[in-house]
């Protein structure tokens, strides 16, 4: 066994002790903690990621200058076009990207981009994951040995962490809960047969995806078993697929709020209402289309500031999802702020003719490594007919592209599909949280009414 994992490993250990009760304690404390790494996080990017550097040295700013969450204004509002077009900019020189990990977003918005966690933010993230895992054992009424099941997209972010820490960690199997990894890419009849078969106490997938899953079994009369816990992340859980989950089948549904550019911002407690957020971690504040701040109870777009990550340094942030804050407190008694609603995270997904589905992260697998793809849409035109807009990179060739894609497509979506691959030189704007990268035939027919 590797030195480095055992070091790793008691590094997490200590960072660990106590997270599960820094949401409980009073707001002094992690208000505390949350200005300590403001100060962190702002001198790191001054003294060694570019586009930070040159905008306090040109506005006369320095480090002495941040000293609480109400100081970060006087940075820039970072979008993700800024951070597709000069990755290298927000990236830290005091690192190298062979020591870190390499995540890439775009699912959601049809615009893939990259960007690094280092190391040490990572295995952070992982010990102050104690506070979400707290919500789960206390729902299951037991800290070890009970089983997991993940249902995710080949080469997700969510895989691609969870390999890190299987490869930089080192826990004896009785201390970690029992985890399976099935791909959403597999029928739902074979996914449903496997749930019946593995019976988790846990089952966690996209919002969309365990709607469809559960939906389908009751539409086909399967036999179904109830995990204890069903947690969403990625996208959104509908209110009648909540209500089928939580209050007919009586499933305890969590869920979790992160991205790629900051892996945890918020998570429900045990009460499964509202978000809880990470505000030592993940600095979140809403803005409106004006790019003003907007009280609590106000809707607004989420800015983000990630405190762990040295890598790629994203503070003020735009993310793209829509929200509103919440003041009255939990009845749980964390003390952490709370979204009162979250929304723009809800995903289309491709039901076909023979009752299978392509859920967006699979579309999203396809182009997660197309760099010569700025931006792309899939559009469900009929049961079996489908439009692949691309916005591509220019000098290429597009015909080996046009190829490619469409075996591709034809590949995920069966051979029945009829795939047009469509080149376009943009997308038309459209309003705050928007923009969908899959449209399926049920949206665009309700569009249309």
């Amino acid at each position: 066994m590797p030195l480095y994992r055992f070091l790793w490993t008691g590094y997490c250990l200590f960072h660990a002790l106590g997270q599960r009760r820094i949401p409980f304690a009073r707001p002094e404390r992690w208000k505390s903690l949350q200005r300590k790494r403001v100060k962190q996080i702002v001198t790191h990017a001054y003294e060694s990621v570019a586009f930070y550097r040159s905008y306090m040295i040109e506005k006369g700013l320095g480090p002495s200058d941040f000293n609480s969450t109400s100081d970060l204004h006087k940075l820039p509002l970072i979008s993700k076009e800024m951070l597709m077009k000069n990755p290298e900019s927000f990236f830290s020189t005091r690192l190298k990207k062979s020591q870190c990990l390499e995540l890439r977003t775009g699912g959601t918005t049809g615009e893939p981009a990259s960007l690094w966690h280092d190391r040490q933010s990572l295995i952070l993230q992982f010990a102050y994951g104690e506070r979400e895992r707290a919500a789960i054992t206390r729902l299951l009424k037991k800290n070890l040995g009970y089983r997991v099941m993940v249902v995710t997209y080949p080469g997700s972010a969510f895989e691609t962490v969870l390999q890190f820490y299987d490869h930089n960690l080192f826990f004896p199997r009785w201390t970690r809960p029992n985890r399976v990894i099935i791909s959403a890419a597999n029928p739902l009849s074979s996914n449903l047969d496997f749930l019946n078969q593995y019976k988790p106490d846990v089952l966690v997938t996209y919002g969309s995806y365990l709607g469809a899953l559960f939906r389908y079994a009751i539409r086909h009369r399967k036999k179904i078993h109830k995990p204890k816990i069903a947690i969403y992340g990625a996208d959104s859980l509908s209110e009648e697929d909540q209500e089928l989950i939580g209050e007919d089948l009586r499933i305890g549904i969590l869920s979790n709020y992160g991205a790629c550019e900051a892996l945890k911002i918020g998570f429900m407690c045990e009460l499964g209402k509202r978000f809880h957020l990470h505000p030592d971690l993940c600095v979140l504040s809403l803005i409106n289309e004006k790019r003003q701040s907007v009280r609590p109870g106000e809707r607004g777009e989420i800015v983000i500031s990630n405190l762990l990550n040295r890598a790629t340094v994203l503070l003020n942030y735009r993310l793209g999802d829509l929200a509103i804050l919440d003041q009255r407190p939990c009845e749980c008694g964390r003390t952490f702020p709370l979204l009162q609603s979250l929304e723009g995270r809800r995903e289309d997904i491709i039901e076909l003719p023979d009752g299978n589905i392509v859920h967006p992260r699979l579309v999203w697998s396809v182009f997660k490594k197309r760099p010569e793809v700025q931006k792309y849409q899939v559009v469900q035109q009929g049961p079996w007919s489908f439009a692949v807009k691309v916005l591509p990179v220019e000098g290429i060739n597009m015909k080996i592209l046009e190829g490619e894609l469409k075996r591709e497509f034809e590949s995920l979506l069966g051979v029945q599909a009829q795939v047009d691959v469509v080149f376009v030189n943009t997308f038309p704007p459209t309003g705050l949280g928007k923009f969908r990268a899959v449209v399926s035939r049920k949206t665009g027919e309700d569009r249309k009414c």
